[in-house]
């Protein structure tokens, strides 16, 4: 996928509602390589304008990738939700991470809101 694929499949997944096309395409690539969909998830989550936008990231390929490959994710998550507020915000949006490794996932994510919570942000509003 070229940038320019890139960038048309991340601005019409946020536009989904009127693109499905672009949820499906995504869909395919977090199926086909989780390397290749991890910066595209991690650019929607930054580029995203509202809650909804916020919310289907979450609870699609989100969860997907982490359910599935939650080990692998740890660092980046880290990472990505202390440079990312709208990553960390979908991030504790309820996501439901189940699966084999998950356990580490899921302590990072608790870990990650009660810290939110702590310094004055209640990442549930």
């Amino acid at each position: 996928m070229n940038k320019n694929e890139k960038n048309i499949l991340i601005k019409d997944w946020i536009l989904n509602q009127k693109t499905f096309w672009a949820w499906e395409k995504l869909y395919s690539i977090v199926v086909r390589s989780h390397d290749e969909a991890w910066p595209i998830v991690i650019e929607i989550a930054e580029k995203a304008t509202s809650d909804d936008v916020l919310g289907s990231l979450a609870a699609g390929p989100m969860e997907d990738m982490l359910c599935a490959y939650g080990d692998h994710y740890y660092d980046l998550i880290k990472k990505a939700s202390e440079t990312s507020f709208n990553f960390k915000r979908a991030l504790l949006m309820g996501i439901r991470i189940t699966g084999p490794g998950s356990e580490k996932i899921k302590k990072l994510i608790n870990e990650i809101g009660k810290e939110s919570v702590e310094n004055g942000w209640n990442p549930h509003l």
